[in-house]
């Protein structure tokens, strides 16, 4: 499904690439043979490639892919292959060794929680999200609150409870709160407002799941 939409899109973009006319199957077929696996007929003899390095390699034991065969504990962020300024963000404020980065906003009396939005169970992108059995297994959206948080919102499981999403805040990566569908909202109201970039809000309202040690979600 999706190498049929995206190479749907490249032949309305005027886009042109070899895979784009090309079947799943074709592809596979090329990517096996080009990878020196074979072709995608010995794959469906054999069921299964055994593609795990010897043990020794596997588990460093004869050292690391570095000319002295030493981990490198202090790597030089500026010379990594693929370098770029985008999707790598700060990095030039990433710590020298192996630490905490605080890269995203602390929680404070006005923005208490941060909304952690976890992959859901049963949908792996946006191409699952409308699949019966997807739909059937993940039910619906659900607000995941420790017990603690929750008798201090005065909140119980299943009650639906107000969530605020800034469109200015970065997501969140860190809990007490989460959600399970892939459709909840990035980030709950955790970002400082700015002159420069006043702060709006999308407010949804979710059902809670109160996390008890002893309930299995």
């Amino acid at each position: 499904m999706n190498h049929e939409v995206i190479a749907a899109l490249a032949k309305r973009v005027g886009a042109e690439h070899p895979a784009f006319a090309m079947t799943p199957r074709e592809i596979i077929d090329w990517t096996l043979t080009e990878s020196g696996y074979g072709d995608l007929a010995a794959l469906e003899t054999a069921r299964w490639l055994d593609c795990q390095p010897p043990f020794e390699e596997a588990h460093f034991l004869n050292g690391f892919s570095f000319p002295d065969g030493k981990f490198r504990f202090k790597p030089d962020w500026t010379h990594t292959p693929l370098n770029n300024e985008g999707p790598r963000g700060p990095w030039r404020n990433m710590p020298r060794l192996p630490d905490h980065w605080p890269v995203n906003e602390d929680a404070d009396d006005r923005h208490p929680f941060k909304l952690a939005t976890s992959p859901a169970h049963n949908f792996l992108d946006s191409s699952f999200t409308e699949t019966t059995t997807s739909l059937k297994r993940e039910r619906r959206p659900e607000l995941m609150i420790s017990p603690g948080d929750a008798a201090g919102l005065g909140v119980e499981d299943g009650d639906r409870s107000p969530v605020k999403a800034s469109s200015t805040s970065p997501p969140s990566t860190n809990s007490p709160g989460s959600c399970r569908n892939s459709q909840c909202p990035r980030h709950k109201e955790t970002g400082r407002n700015s002159p420069s970039r006043p702060m709006r809000y999308n407010l949804m309202s979710l059902p809670v799941v109160v996390l008890h040690r002893n309930r299995s979600v």
